[in-house]
């Protein structure tokens, strides 16, 4: 089965650091954070913990960038 992940970023005027906070909205998971004053966010209709693995690679790759 195909699923559509979308990954967000975008620049954070408040929030410039924060750690990965899940959160649900109707059926769509989401994983979000920030860091060095940029927001990103992971979010697919797929549970929390299928989501962490793509999140954690995610900010394994920009933490390097």
């Amino acid at each position: 089965m195909n699923t559509r992940l979308t990954v967000l970023s975008r620049p954070m005027e408040i929030d410039k650091a924060a750690g990965m906070t899940p959160s649900v909205e109707g059926d769509i998971n989401r994983i979000s954070w920030a860091d060095r004053g940029i927001g990103f966010s992971v979010a697919a209709p797929r549970s929390p913990a299928e989501l962490q693995p793509v999140a954690d690679a995610i900010r394994r790759q920009t933490l390097t960038a």
